[in-house]
Order: structure tokens, then sequence, then C-alpha cells
């Protein structure tokens, strides 16, 4: 007689045993299909304000450096723009290069308004979101109007485009202050100040 046939059951119990590991195997897939499935089914949390206020923080974090730098190029040249001014030596090219000066800001203020906009809606406070994006567009738009006054100046009129830079940059200061106030509100602590005055 042959040695491996001799003993009973040998061959059976590795095919049982192999069987046995399949239907483990099977078993042990099936579960982790159902896992799967409720992962995938199961619902997102909230995107709650104080997410958006993070997110917010983030995209300040990216653009606080341009935008600070370009407001204070501005702003400066304003300064000498006034000073010259008063000595009588301002030409409309100086008003022409402050008014590329803002604008250039609002593009850059532009772009935060936008990357705002690309981020999630809160499942709450959705009007302050709103209200921030809407207020920094008109911040914008206020901005890209004080550029085009300044841009506007010719040895005739300096004075008069100096009293509409006052009167539109007042203008501009509200909006900021509420944009400012509205992302201080819901935490956005990087965002503060947003935007800066002229």
């Amino acid at each position: 007689m042959d040695e491996e046939t001799d003993e009973p059951g040998e061959g059976g119990g590795n095919r049982n045993l192999r069987k046995n590991v399949g239907w483990a195997i099977a078993a042990l897939a099936g579960i982790g299909g159902i896992i799967t499935t409720v992962i995938a089914l199961w619902p997102d949390p909230p995107f709650t304000i104080q997410d958006w206020a993070r997110e917010a923080n983030s995209v300040c974090d990216d653009t606080s450096g341009e935008l600070v730098a370009v407001a204070q190029e501005a702003n400066d040249e304003m300064g000498r723009l006034r000073g010259h001014m008063q000595q009588g030596t301002a030409q409309p090219g100086y008003f022409i290069y402050a008014g590329n000066l803002y604008s250039k800001q609002a593009g850059v203020q532009d772009k935060r308004a936008g990357e705002f906009s690309k981020i999630e809606e809160p499942n709450e406070q959705k009007e302050t979101v709103d209200g921030v994006i809407a207020d920094l567009r008109r911040a914008d738009d206020s901005l890209y109007s004080i550029a085009k006054t300044l841009r506007s100046a010719r040895s005739d009129n300096m004075v008069a485009v100096l009293a509409s830079y006052d009167y539109q940059a007042n203008l501009y200061n509200l909006d900021a202050k509420s944009v400012n106030d509205r992302l201080a509100d819901i935490g956005a602590d990087a965002c503060v100040p947003n935007v800066e005055e002229p």
C-alpha cells in the first residue's frame, strides 16, 4: 500500500481547511465591502463658519504679503503726491502713477475675494460670508474708481482730482471697515486688517 493513502482523511482535511479558509476570506471581503459602502454613504460633517474662517485665514496667509506691500506703496505715493501739491510741484504723472498702484491693489483684493468665493459655504451664517465677499468686492470697485479718478489728472484739474480722491477714499474706508469687522466677528484673524486704508 502507498504510504500517502494509508492515513485516512489526510487529503480530505487539507481540502476542508482550504475550503474553510476560502469561505473566511469571502466573508471578510463581504464585510469589507459593506463597511466601505457605509463609509462612502455616511454624510460628511457640516461645514461650519469656523471651517470657513480657517480656510479664509489660509487664503489671507497666502495673499497678505502682496496686499500689504502694494497698499503701503500706494499710500506712500499719495503722501508724496500731497507733498508735491503743497509745494506746487505736482504733475499729472504723479497722479497717474498713484492711480496705477491703487488699481494694482484692487486687483490683489479682487483675487482674494475670488479665493473667498471658492471656499465652501458654511451651513450657518451664510449671510455673513456673503457680506464679506460683497463688501470686499465693493471695496475693490472703490479702489478701481479711485485709480480711474487719479489717472484722469491733468495740469488744470489736479486740485479737483485730489478732492475727489479724498471723497472716494472715505467711501472705500467704510467698505474696508465692514470687511474687517465681519472677518473679525467670524474668527478670520489672519485677514484683519484685510483692507488697507488709502
